[in-house]
């Protein structure tokens, strides 16, 4: 995913579990971090449902993907 927010930071670590997902990233200090967090839930939303329809149309019936907070 390529987004010009998650250009200018880097990602150290990825991790999750069934509900939620942990990133650990270094950014610079002008990067808001709410801008990024809601660029980086918008983008992966639109790909995992373009990629990924029929699984999620399995289990997934919320019009919303991801929960609007995060913890920083």
């Amino acid at each position: 995913m390529k987004t010009r927010l998650a250009m200018e930071c880097g990602l150290i670590e990825f991790n999750g579990e069934q509900d939620h997902v942990h990133l650990l990233f270094a950014a610079t200090p002008v990067i808001e971090l709410s801008k990024l967090v809601n660029n980086l839930k918008t983008v992966s939303s639109r790909l995992i449902r373009r990629d990924f329809s029929v699984e999620i149309r399995k289990t997934y019936w919320e019009p919303v993907f991801w929960h609007r907070s995060y913890c920083a």
